[in-house]
């Protein structure tokens, strides 16, 4: 049966790959579009464009503000960095003490089934 199919020429190989290659950049160009379009759509969307003081004594007072509340978020932060460490450290210590018992168990299983058989 094998023998009645056409086999198709290297030409027309040859375009059918070069329509395929045009098809898949096309696609990733679009793909590319759309997500430059998202992420302007979700900066305009988040981020509201800034309203900025006329005077340079209004811009200094606001970047005095701003840099407050950098310090107060950086303090935050590392204090929150502080008990993840602490409790980080204290699940290590449990998963110590779980394996411990586990193993402490295991030693008294099989020192029991070797020195505790029925007489």
């Amino acid at each position: 049966m094998n023998y009645f199919r056409k086999k198709m020429s290297s030409s027309r190989k040859h375009h059918l790959k070069s329509v395929m290659l045009q098809i898949a950049k096309d696609l990733l160009e679009a793909e590319a579009i759309e997500i430059v379009e998202e992420k302007k759509r979700y900066m305009n969307e988040s981020c509201p464009a800034l309203d900025l003081p006329g005077s340079l004594g209004e811009l200094q007072e606001m970047c005095k503000t701003i840099h407050h509340q950098l310090d107060k978020v950086d303090e935050e932060r590392y204090d929150l960095a502080g008990k993840v460490g602490k409790c980080d450290k204290e699940i290590d210590d449990l998963r110590i003490k779980v394996d411990l018992y586990d193993l402490v168990i295991d030693f008294t299983a099989s020192f029991l089934s070797v020195y505790a058989r029925p007489r």
